[in-house]
């Protein structure tokens, strides 16, 4: 279950990604290489806050999100745990395509 809200999470990442890349692309083709990489800056700030807004309401509403799953108060407990985990380390690979 936690994976299945790690994997959405990351599909906000890849359309970003693909956004960008096309944004910036378009302006390399248009042989604007100083407007590319001001558009890299910017989708860059804007990916940054975007997550990590992201994973700041998945985290405040994490116990509920896990309800959706299930309704075993055991399995709640632990895929808390774990999901605070998942968190953290979904951001490195949210990021990935933009370094």
């Amino acid at each position: 279950m936690v994976i299945n809200l790690v994997a959405v999470i990351w599909m906000v990442s890849v359309g970003l990604q693909q956004a960008a890349s096309s944004s910036i692309g378009q302006q390399i083709g248009k042989g604007d290489v100083k407007k590319a990489g001001e558009y890299y800056n910017v989708l860059n700030k804007i990916a940054v806050i975007l997550f990590l807004a992201v994973l700041v309401i998945v985290y405040i509403f994490k116990t509920n999100l896990i309800m959706l799953f299930t309704g075993n108060k055991e399995i709640i407990t632990m895929s808390t745990a774990v999901f605070c985990i998942a968190l953290v380390g979904t951001f490195p690979d949210l990021m990935l395509g933009y370094q």
